[in-house]
């Protein structure tokens, strides 16, 4: 861009671009723990094979997507 700054590409990096107090950020994490905790009590109550098999792979896309989203917002945000 020709101020500087790049072009955002996700709605995450343009919620992140000013966030200097990680206030959006935390938000973002904890609604993703919550979907995390979600799936885990789904799992723990007991679910068909197929359905486990299901939630498994879920829970394990939610818990790389927690550990992602702290480096979107460490490229997203602006001095």
């Amino acid at each position: 861009m020709a101020d500087g700054r790049k072009p955002a590409f996700t709605g995450l990096e343009e919620r992140f671009a000013g966030d200097k107090d990680k206030t959006e950020l935390n938000k973002v994490l904890k609604e993703l723990e919550g979907y995390i905790a979600q799936a885990k009590k789904a799992l723990d109550g007991g679910v068909s094979p197929a359905d486990f098999q299901k939630l498994s792979k879920y829970r394990v896309a939610l818990e790389q997507a927690h550990d992602c989203v702290s480096l979107v917002w460490t490229a997203s945000v602006r001095p």
